[in-house]
């Protein structure tokens, strides 16, 4: 592969830094907004969870 690239100009493969770090910050912001959130909050942020996980396992 390496060979091909070389023979015909085209550039180095991804070493998938670049989608990691853009993964890392995906993940980053969601749990920020978390930190923000009063117990109660957080409390019906988890109810809803739930109650979205049992609703899809009815409909599998």
């Amino acid at each position: 592969m390496r060979e091909y690239r070389d023979i015909n100009n085209l550039e180095p493969m991804s070493d998938g830094s670049k989608e990691l770090e853009i993964i890392k910050k995906e993940k980053v912001s969601k749990y920020e907004d978390l930190k923000e959130m009063t117990k109660d909050q957080l409390i019906d942020e988890v109810i809803k969870a739930r109650v979205g996980e049992e609703r899809t396992k009815k409909v599998d």
